[in-house]
């Protein structure tokens, strides 16, 4: 979704912009299939919010876009 939603802007000239983004399960993959995976970030939207479900084990545990919450036992930060 971070990759999509910045070529809105660059696709149509400035004219649009994504107003809102949310990120499900933001991984910590690294690199996948020799591919780069892009991040989400706050950026990429009005307002950007991502909602953390796994960040014990594979998940990423950083902060990305507006408001992130972290659903098993970590914190929701506004």
């Amino acid at each position: 979704m971070g990759r999509a939603s910045r070529q809105v802007p660059t696709q149509s000239s400035g004219r649009h912009v994504i107003p809102r983004l949310t990120g499900l399960d933001p991984t910590s993959l690294g690199i996948v299939a020799g591919n780069q995976i892009v991040r989400i970030s706050q950026a990429d939207a009005l307002f950007v919010d991502t909602i953390h479900t796994e960040s014990n084990s594979r998940g990423d545990n950083n902060a990305r876009g507006h408001v992130w919450y972290f659903v098993n036992g970590k914190f929701a930060k506004f």
